[in-house]
């Protein structure tokens, strides 16, 4: 049976894969209006200053050749409204409130004996994450960094262990701790590419009574404007590609809207395909609501933050860096943890151009061909006159 299921996946794709439905009946609490964040707070863009203001000389903290309040301005005017629906299974979380549930480790399944050791039981914020190295006890020994080694198919890497189960859910009693991202930069159109990525705990999903669940998730949309800074199409992270739409948008003002997926989180223009009628509302700008699916508001959600690029992180982010994995390694590569948004898989491409992950639920990646791998979902359309393409979009090297 088994073997019927990774067959209907790998010729179906893995959008095939259906997300767990088991909290439908889910209510939210009357009280949920009134609680906090439950990490540690983070500076806002837009409220903190870090940032220039009008009347400042120009700033750029992350050297993308944008100034960093114009970039913020133009981040929280297309900020996106999110819809999760009633069904979901998992909620969106901030790194932080992730990296305080979660421990690191050392990960290599091509030695022998397999290496997986444990580095960091507690981290002790972003920072931990990077700067480590460990060596592999394979004949020609080589060196996998933290920051540096993109393992292809999740085999020689780090990687942040899977949550408990309590915390599988998500932040969804503190929807303060539903931070946005933003990564933004000049592009080849001559405008402005702005990302809003979510990050979630955990990634539910069963096809066939087999669970393909997996740890760690990173979704998310880009807004391209054009050169007179008007939405040129707005691209959707999908399963196995980026999806580009223009008239499917639905707009709210300069707001595009967006449905999260149950369970699996691609982000989509409409709610069709989803099995919950009713969504929860998150405006993601700072000072946006949040409003349950049944009316009930909740107040702020946890607005935006802008990250800045790979090379150069602002506001204190620099878990861009980490190049490992944001969940523990499972069976197959589906149900291990995947890459954060500098290293995200989605729509990548070898050096011939083509794509780099095909359909499959094991690793389909072949490396001799491929060579190094370009991180479209990051680097999508940047402009490479202003920004340095080889540090942004590759990593340094790679692993199996």
């Amino acid at each position: 049976m088994l073997i019927i299921a990774l067959t209907v996946i790998g010729a179906l794709g893995i959008w095939a894969i259906c997300s767990d439905s088991t909290d439908c009946g889910y209510r939210p609490g009357a009280t949920n209006g009134n609680r906090t964040s439950s990490s540690s707070p983070v500076p806002s863009p837009l409220a903190q200053s870090n940032n220039a203001s009008p009347s400042d000389s120009f700033v750029d903290e992350d050297q993308d050749g944008l100034d960093d309040f114009k970039e913020d301005q133009l981040a929280s005017r297309f900020a996106p409204i999110v819809h999760h629906g009633q069904c979901e299974s998992n909620y969106p979380v901030g790194v932080d409130w992730l990296l305080a549930r979660a421990s690191l480790y050392e990960y290599d399944s091509e030695a022998k004996p397999t290496i997986k050791r444990v580095v960091a039981a507690k981290l002790g914020g972003q920072a931990d994450l990077l700067n480590r190295v460990f060596s592999t006890n394979r004949s020609g020994q080589s060196n996998v960094g933290s920051d540096s080694t993109y393992s292809f198919c999740k085999r020689s890497t780090y990687f942040l262990a899977n949550v408990q189960r309590g915390d599988q859910t998500g932040a969804r009693e503190t929807p303060a701790d539903w931070i946005t991202y933003v990564h933004s930069y000049p592009n080849k159109s001559g405008g402005v590419t702005i990302q809003y990525w979510r990050c979630y705990s955990y990634n539910s999903a069963s096809f066939l009574n087999f669970d393909f669940s997996h740890g760690g998730d990173w979704e998310g949309i880009a807004v391209h404007l054009d050169s007179e800074l008007r939405p040129k199409f707005v691209a959707f992270l999908g399963h196995n590609d980026i999806e580009y739409h223009t008239s499917e948008v639905q707009w709210e003002g300069d707001h595009p809207k967006v449905w999260s997926e149950e369970g699996g989180h691609t982000s989509l223009p409409d709610s069709k395909g989803m099995r919950s009628k009713r969504f929860t509302r998150q405006e993601t700008w700072n000072g946006g609501q949040v409003t349950w699916w049944d009316g009930t508001p909740v107040g702020a959600g946890g607005g935006l933050l802008n990250v800045g690029e790979k090379s150069r992180p602002r506001n204190g982010q620099v878990f861009v860096r980490y190049s490992g994995l944001w969940g523990s390694p499972g069976k197959l590569f589906i149900t291990s943890g995947y890459w954060g948004p500098a290293f995200n898989e989605t729509g990548a491409t070898c050096e011939s151009g083509e794509k780099a992950f095909k359909r499959s639920a094991g690793c389909s990646v072949d490396a001799a061909r491929c060579g190094r791998i370009f991180h479209k979902a990051w680097c999508d359309g940047m402009d490479e006159r202003r920004l340095d393409i080889d540090k942004e979009c590759y990593a340094p090297r790679s692993a199996p």
